[in-house]
């Protein structure tokens, strides 16, 4: 069965309905997850429960209502998916956690096999973590803009 722009979006539906466990359930267990950048969350993760307890279960610690993302764009070629993603959520803190996000994600076989992650990490790693480690966040733009303009994401 060919990959369709309506179950992408579909899919992600169930993440921005805060319904992880049901998205999660098209995301192969051997997932190879990449988050690009040089902030803390950023990382190659060989699996669902790896990606998992790096990155979303550790939001989960300063974000009491979760990421909370929204589609902004989408679209399908092939195996391949491109989603944009919003979040618009609220540290515990009180300070926003405003985020852009494109996932470039290959599927087999009807689930998520694959996926580049690209984020706008840059501002909340100043709110979110000590100075020493938002420094690391400085080069997230200069890291990222080479891998896109040079077609890493084949």
């Amino acid at each position: 069965m060919a990959l369709c722009l309506d179950d992408v979006v579909s899919l992600f539906k169930h993440l921005e309905t805060g319904d992880g466990a049901a998205f999660y359930d098209h995301v192969v267990n051997d997932v190879d997850w990449t988050v690009e950048g040089t902030h803390p969350l950023a990382g190659h993760y060989r699996s669902e429960s790896d990606f998992q307890n790096h990155t979303f279960k550790v939001l989960g610690k300063v974000l009491p209502g979760g990421v909370q993302p929204h589609v902004t764009h989408a679209l399908v070629a092939g195996d391949w998916a491109v989603v944009g993603l919003e979040s618009m959520a609220t540290a515990r803190n009180g300070l926003r956690f405003d985020n852009k996000y494109c996932w470039v994600m290959r599927f087999a076989d009807g689930k998520i096999a694959e996926v580049r992650e690209l984020t706008s990490i840059q501002p909340w790693c100043r709110r979110f973590w000590t100075r020493t480690q938002s420094m690391r966040c400085q080069g997230v733009i200069e890291t990222l803009a080479p891998s896109i303009h040079a077609g890493v994401f084949h």
